[in-house]
């Protein structure tokens, strides 16, 4: 690529783009924990002040009556009788065969404005896998009822049974400690036993992966160290590769790698960007790269992957169409392609005057004859060509003295 002097560096319109691109799922306005989580009991009656009573109704729909009253500490539902008791205060518990009964936690403000942070810092995950992990951590308490066990009791057997080879057991008991105890480090554990609950059943399994993945984000928003956070991003890549998602693993990785840099990381990294990387060739995605990307074609998953993948990303484009179409995808900077063929720069000085605030690089056709009359165009950052690189046996010292007199253009 050739600039006129003035230009800022790809680099530097790279990160333009990706800061005007990177409004991804993490980002959304929805807190990333839920109001209240809940802690199940089960075959035992609540003991205290009856907010209300209702009747002929379901476990779901108590929960919701208690969830929608602050005033609500938690509830019994009868599951013999359909029947719910939402409490402003608990006093005691008494043994009751067929009684769900539920305490509703509230999150600290300091836990919940950590968490909003620590979605942003993972902005690479789409917008439904924090809306997942929120909805388990609000379901966990029925999902592994845990009221009637001291946590520490659980957390022993989740190793006993791990170390005794039963994965499925070990998992159930996990959930039911984070249950109690919304702990950040057990939710990793959990997301690890998960995912190693998949591999040794089919049933179930991939029920167990994407509840992996949920429960790793969990992890990580309540993560209050670097270990522990680059702990869950472990977990969540693997996750993540395991739901078929191994593009997104990578950036999971990266950041591991930079909170606590080990060489398993390291190697773990090169792998995924080996594997599942992001580069334009031959303008299709096939592996990771620092670099400017420059693509002729332009469709929305190639700009949502670059977003995604934070690379500076240049699509092509033809036509007024093109341009409104990147402008709603929040990009500015576009490669013109092929330039000449698309009616050379009166073309492009056509469709610069009504996008007055986006910028181009033109690209085919271009030579030393021309180059020079592109760059002189306000809206040209760069020109491109290959005319520095021709066909045949690369000759070094040729292809030097061409590239120095090009570069002579932009002085």
């Amino acid at each position: 690529m050739f600039r006129r002097h003035a230009a800022p560096t790809l680099s530097i319109l790279g990160l333009v783009l990706g800061l005007s691109l990177g409004v991804t799922g993490a980002q959304a306005q929805q807190d990333p924990l839920p109001e209240r989580r809940m802690v199940v009991t089960l075959d035992q009656d609540f003991v205290g002040t009856d907010l209300s009573q209702m009747f002929d109704t379901t476990f779901t729909a108590c929960r919701a009556a208690c969830e929608s009253d602050s005033a609500c500490l938690g509830f019994t539902f009868n599951a013999r009788s359909n029947s719910c008791f939402p409490k402003s205060a608990i006093t005691g518990q008494t043994p009751y065969q067929g009684a769900q009964s539920a305490l509703l936690m509230p999150f600290p403000d300091a836990l919940r404005s950590q968490a909003a942070q620590r979605a942003h810092d993972i902005d690479f995950i789409e917008e439904n896998t924090l809306k997942d992990a929120r909805i388990l951590a609000r379901d966990l308490g029925w999902i592994h009822p845990s009221g009637q066990y001291r946590a520490g009791d659980m957390l022993t057997a989740a190793r006993q049974r791990e170390a005794d080879g039963k994965l499925l057991e070990a998992m159930r008991w996990m959930g039911g400690a984070v249950s109690a105890t919304d702990a950040a480090d057990q939710w990793v554990d959990y997301a690890r036993l998960l995912l190693a609950s998949a591999e040794a059943t089919d049933r179930n399994a991939a029920r167990y992966r994407a509840r992996a993945v949920s429960a790793a984000v969990n992890g990580y928003l309540r993560a209050d160290n670097a270990p522990i956070r680059a702990n869950a991003l472990d977990q969540l890549a693997r996750a993540l590769e395991a739901v078929n998602r191994g593009r997104d693993m990578i950036p999971a990785l990266r950041l591991a790698d930079q909170l606590a840099p080990r060489e398993d990381r390291a190697a773990a990294l090169d792998r995924a960007v080996g594997l599942y990387g992001f580069r334009i060739r031959d303008h299709e995605v096939l592996s990771d790269l620092a670099d400017p990307q420059v693509c002729a074609e332009f469709t929305e998953p190639l700009v949502k992957a670059a977003a995604r993948e934070r690379v500076p990303f240049l699509p092509g484009i033809a036509n007024a169409g093109d341009i409104m179409r990147g402008l709603d995808l929040g990009l500015d900077h576009f490669k013109f392609f092929p330039a000449e063929a698309s009616g050379g720069l009166p073309a492009l000085k056509a469709l610069a005057a009504p996008f007055h605030q986006c910028r181009f690089c033109p690209t085919g056709g271009i030579g030393l004859n021309n180059a020079a009359e592109w760059l002189a165009f306000e809206p040209v950052l760069c020109v491109g060509g290959s005319w520095v690189a021709p066909r045949g046996e690369p000759d070094s010292v040729k292809i030097e003295a061409m590239a120095r007199e090009a570069a002579g253009l932009a002085a």
